[in-house]
């Protein structure tokens, strides 16, 4: 299965194909990743495999990819970030909620450079880092669901960051912890969806000789690296130790199409379209506390199957950031090969 996520932005644009496969049984998965992006003018991209046993887990990630953008600075700066993580998860299923421990190890390594010489980079000192993440699923969905319709999910991770040369010392280790929780609710008409989420994330002794400690805000987030979504802003636009952000999500059915060229080779499914607002609260490295940063906008989502049994959803959003300084418009055309 192929999908292509592209993302528009008035300041990057990136252009984005995704490969994603697995074996008979569903033991492996993998997806592999390439895109060109026009802030770094090159090619980036990432592996990531998922190994079953049992109810055991092991993720394998790897990538490179730009990380942050600081427009605020002439010429504009940008810092391109390249991991390699592992993931070990134990699942324990139960009928309406799915808990998952999971512990991770992490090797990053940050460049910073400029738009004007992007062939001239300060190279930041590799982190390593060790966590825990913690996910308890009991989110809801039903024959003809757009989206999942009802129940919470709440996730937590932690991380402890480490200069490469320090991480067999006694130096104190930066932490970073991040907490998302949403909550769905079933609401008029049938299968529309109003959903609240909750995000949060800290670092008290955060500082630019460990990038990746940094709390950063903007675009879609970046969960992997406990950063927060705040969309109508380019992907992690705001730096700083500590954040919070509310988004708010109505989704509703336009139609339950059921219908195609049989069922080989697509399948239409359903069709809906929503809207949401975005807030976000924090302060900046300086500790300077700036208003609340919003973004509202919408989008559509039409439901397909393809090849009997792989279900492709495709989603346009636009979105607007409220800010007349940092804010923008924001399009976002994704191809995705599962639905929830």
């Amino acid at each position: 299965m192929v999908s292509s996520n592209n993302l528009y932005f008035k300041i990057p644009k990136t252009i984005r194909t995704q490969s994603h496969g697995w074996d008979d049984t569903d033991q492996l998965r993998y997806q592999l990743g390439g895109w060109y992006d026009s802030i770094s003018k090159g090619p980036e991209g990432a592996l990531s495999t998922f190994h079953r046993f049992a109810q055991f887990r092991l993720s394998l990630n790897a990538g490179s990819y730009v990380s942050s953008l600081d427009t605020t600075k002439s010429p504009n700066e940008f810092e391109k970030e390249r991991y390699v993580s592992m993931r070990f998860a134990r699942l324990f299923p139960g009928a309406f909620v799915n808990i998952e421990p999971a512990l991770v190890a992490e090797w990053t390594r940050t460049w910073l450079a400029t738009t004007t010489k992007r062939n001239s980079h300060h190279a930041y000192a590799p982190e390593k880092a060790l966590g825990f993440d913690f996910n308890i699923d009991a989110q809801y969905t039903y024959a003809y669901s757009l989206v999942q319709e009802e129940g919470f999910r709440l996730t937590g991770k932690t991380r402890g960051y480490f200069l490469d040369e320090n991480f067999s010392t006694k130096q104190q280790a930066v932490f970073k912890s991040y907490l998302n929780l949403s909550q769905k609710f079933s609401v008029y008409p049938q299968h529309a969806v109003l959903s609240f989420s909750l995000f949060g994330a800290i670092s008290p002794l955060a500082g630019f000789q460990e990038p990746r400690s940094i709390v950063r805000v903007g675009g879609y987030g970046n969960p992997a690296a406990l950063n927060l979504p705040l969309r109508g802003y380019a992907g992690n636009q705001f730096a700083t130790r500590k954040a919070a952000v509310l988004q708010t999500q109505y989704v509703f059915p336009i139609q339950q199409i059921f219908s195609g060229m049989g069922t080989f080779p697509w399948f239409f499914k359903n069709m809906g379209a929503y809207v949401f607002f975005d807030a976000a609260k924090f302060e900046n490295l300086n500790k300077v506390r700036p208003d609340v940063y919003t973004g509202t906008g919408g989008g559509l989502i039409l439901n397909n199957y393809v090849f009997y049994m792989q279900p492709v959803q495709i989603k346009l959003e636009y979105a607007h950031g409220m800010d007349k300084t940092y804010g923008g418009d924001q399009i976002l055309v994704n191809f995705d090969s599962t639905f929830f």
